[in-house]
């Protein structure tokens, strides 16, 4: 058995945007935990011609999709490109592939 995921590397919102581009928040004050974005899917997501700016880890929740909106405090919004269940934990986690939209300066 694996040992469960720490989300100790910081604290991001979820939201999506509605028909007059006001934000929708989804969930706040979610912790997460920084993966490590392999060459396969980095290359991957090149030939599809997509920027992946990287990948983060969030405890098990309902209700996200591809193209909501992820912003990471202290750092920037990004897109979300995939969804992705891991099945090695209970309950699942859930990777979230980004590509970067907007820098905090």
């Amino acid at each position: 058995m694996f040992n469960q995921p720490v989300y100790n590397d910081g604290v991001c919102e979820i939201y999506r945007l509605d028909e007059n581009d006001e934000r929708v928040v989804k969930h706040t004050g979610i912790r997460f935990q920084k993966r490590i974005l392999g060459f396969k899917r980095f290359y991957a997501a090149q030939a599809a011609q997509t920027d992946i700016a990287r990948v983060i880890r969030i405890p098990h929740i309902i209700g996200i999709d591809a193209h909501d909106y992820v912003e990471i405090t202290g750092e920037g919004i990004y897109e979300v490109i995939q969804s992705q269940d891991i099945l090695d934990f209970t309950p699942n986690p859930i990777d979230l592939t980004l590509r970067q939209l907007e820098m905090h300066t």
